[in-house]
């Protein structure tokens, strides 16, 4: 097999794949949504409720 027989063979199974990969999205995935809420994420990476989060970062700065 030749250099460029092997890469046009790679190439169309690369956009194969490609294109496999995008109509399997557009057929599952495109119309999926995720809300998503500060207070909920400030929970998640503090550990805490987002009403804290947001009292501590207001009285951080004390005297200053």
């Amino acid at each position: 097999m030749t250099d460029r027989r092997l890469l046009r063979e790679l190439g169309i199974v690369l956009i194969l794949k490609l294109l496999l990969l995008f109509g399997l999205w557009w057929a599952f995935v495109r119309d999926e949504r995720i809300d998503v809420d500060a207070a909920k994420v400030a929970q998640v990476i503090v550990g805490t409720d987002g009403a804290s989060v947001a009292i501590k970062e207001e009285g951080g700065q004390h005297g200053h």
